[in-house]
């Protein structure tokens, strides 16, 4: 096994001493890395794939604590979320969602007891976060508070017109209502 290490090690060196092959060496690794992480996010998620080239998320099948949502996946864009999608991911402390999404189905991230933040891109054209709760603001609405987000009192921000149907379901806070 080192003798293989050691082996790719002097090759690394002879690359990196002619300045085009320096250049391809890096093009290469570059897209080697890319094509692992593609295949790594791709792998977690269950899609749905539209004609227009983009996706729905039905499923997410990993187990990560941090999960950024790709704004691609098997090189469909991801416009939406869908029902039900993250169903009981306990692991789950934190999500971003990227612009790219304007569209979260019902009950997208039910039962995930440990979801303490939501995160959404700035230039989300439907979508918001604040202090890791996830706003609409197209009908400036609480879209969803996390279940696992830990306060006793939470202060909707002036502007907001409603909650969603769902949108306290399993947090702490609908356990504290009374």
């Amino acid at each position: 096994m080192w003798y293989v290490i050691e082996q790719a090690i002097v090759l690394t060196k002879m690359f990196l001493m002619d300045e085009k092959m320096k250049n391809k060496f890096v093009l290469v690794t570059i897209a080697i890395l890319v094509l692992f992480a593609w295949n790594l996010t791709a792998s977690d998620f269950t899609i749905e794939k539209h004609d227009d080239q983009t996706c729905t998320i039905m499923e997410y099948n990993g187990s990560k604590r941090i999960l950024d949502i790709p704004s691609h996946i098997e090189g469909y864009k991801v416009v939406s979320i869908g029902d039900l999608a993250f169903l009981g991911c306990e692991s789950l402390s934190s999500i971003t969602i990227p612009d790219s999404v304007t569209s979260i189905g019902v009950g997208a991230f039910y039962s995930c007891s440990a979801l303490a933040s939501i995160t959404v891109g700035l230039s989300n054209p439907v979508y918001a976060s604040l202090e890791g709760v996830l706003f609409n603001k197209i009908d400036k609405s609480l879209h969803m508070y996390p279940i696992g987000k830990e306060l006793t009192k939470y202060s909707v921000p002036e502007g907001t017109l409603k909650t969603g149907d769902s949108a306290l379901s399993g947090s702490f806070l609908a356990t504290r209502r009374k």
